[in-house]
């Protein structure tokens, strides 16, 4: 239901329980003015005409109040439950922000930092728990680059010049690259979650 007809319904509704009250409202008003003949206001009516009314009014209340306790228990799921898209929006911007501020470093001196890869994990935490699979795998493989880049920093750091040292150094220019693409494909890979009505 959207937002617009919800404000149809909750206006028709208020007119409803409006024109309700002012009725029952009115004729009670009567009922108890005509059966005490105050100041000759209305024809005198015994008891009994107004119990009569009076029973009618409590039969036409009762769906009228049933109608209100439905709405307004509409109303709470639905707050409800743009509350949970809310925070699962929050949540997994979460991860994409804290992934993206582990890489930063990365991208900047153009080597993985000793403290880039527990500020991955700290940043994915809860993936499992707020996205889909494919997406985990593809945050576990960035993870691993990640880590292999680091250790072959380290593998290279203390290698003299020669093949073996030339290997190791290409190998880690190629996931430096790779790494340095990942923003956009991170950027993709959470506008499912985070494009506004999709975030569920």
């Amino acid at each position: 239901m959207t937002p617009r007809v919800r404000r149809i319904w909750g206006g028709t509704l208020l007119v409803i329980v409006a024109f309700s009250s002012a009725v029952a409202s009115g004729f009670a008003t009567y009922c108890i003015v005509a059966s005490t003949g105050i100041g000759g206001l209305a024809p005198r009516i015994g008891p009994t005409g107004c119990e009569a009314y009076l029973t009618g009014v409590s039969a036409l209340l009762t769906p009228t109040i049933a109608a209100i306790a439905a709405y307004i228990a509409y109303q709470q799921h639905q707050t409800a439950r743009t509350k949970l898209r809310h925070d699962l929006y929050e949540r997994r911007a979460g991860i994409l922000r804290g992934v993206l501020v582990a890489l930063s470093p990365v991208f900047r001196d153009g080597r993985v930092a000793g403290d880039v890869i527990p500020e991955l994990i700290r940043a994915t935490s809860e993936k499992e728990v707020l996205l889909n699979a494919e997406l985990c795998k593809y945050l576990d493989d960035l993870y691993r680059k990640a880590v292999y880049m680091y250790a072959l920093q380290l593998q290279y750091a203390d290698l003299p010049a020669g093949p073996a040292r030339t290997r190791l150094v290409d190998e880690h220019t190629e996931l430096l690259v790779w790494l340095t693409e990942q923003p956009t494909a991170l950027r993709q890979g959470f506008l499912t979650y985070l494009r506004a009505g999709d975030a569920e």
